[in-house]
């Protein structure tokens, strides 16, 4: 026979929940020792303008991949509607259809002015907890605020992007997913320690392009008090 609780018994059961909840949402808090001041470790992370050449060449190398393989059709001509070939001019376009009428791929400089200012590692970072925020400040302002509890839109030079901000174990990770389909995810992450903080960007754009980055800083310490 099946019986059903009286209001007085539901109420009883509700600290019993409260008391399962609470502690998981305590725990996606992030680690004290995430705050404070850290120093860029450049002997221990990747070269920036490094990984921005290389996405820049794998782009351009595609594009003329794919204008190659168009040429391979018949009736098709490997050279440009003035009788040049494009690739050989940097302009991997050519006449084929679909890319034509897209944007000249991004050379190296583009790239950096684009992504620098999301991507580019500070040499000095400065980490603190506002309530529900986590507030990140290099080198100079504008403080960069990641909310824990909800996600946001927000707007920046590479498009709209819906932002999830969350912690997990020792790991702060904020997703990116942008209108245009490009993806972000930036992991903050301590070691045991919790005197190195290494910082992984994985970046996958719609054309096809894919920055990973990884950046080691050190705790500054701090002056003792007078």
């Amino acid at each position: 026979m099946r019986r059903t609780l009286s209001p007085w018994q539901l109420w009883l059961l509700i600290p019993l929940v409260l008391g399962a909840v609470l502690p998981a949402a305590a725990a996606s808090r992030p680690d004290a020792r995430l705050y404070g001041d850290w120093q860029l470790d450049a002997a221990a992370s990747d070269d920036f303008e490094a990984k921005l050449k290389h996405m820049a060449e794998e782009l351009l190398a595609r594009r003329r991949s794919q204008r190659s393989a168009w040429g391979a059709f018949p009736g098709s001509s490997g050279a440009g509607a003035d009788g040049t070939d494009p690739s050989a001019t940097g302009d991997p376009y050519g006449q084929v259809p679909g890319l034509s009428m897209e944007l000249p791929p991004e050379n190296q400089e583009e790239l950096r002015d684009r992504l620098a200012g999301t991507y580019r590692p500070p040499s000095r970072l400065h980490i603190r907890a506002m309530g529900s925020e986590i507030g990140m400040l290099g080198d100079t302002p504008p403080e960069r605020r990641f909310n824990l509890d909800e996600t946001v839109t927000r707007m920046d030079v590479s498009g709209t992007a819906q932002l999830r901000t969350s912690w997990s174990g020792s790991t702060l990770l904020v997703d990116s997913r942008y209108t245009n389909r490009a993806r972000s995810e930036q992991r903050f992450s301590l070691d045991r320690s919790g005197e190195v903080l290494t910082v992984t960007v994985l970046l996958t754009e719609p054309n096809g392009g894919r920055l990973q980055l990884h950046t080691a800083y050190r705790r500054v310490a701090q002056p003792p008090s007078p």
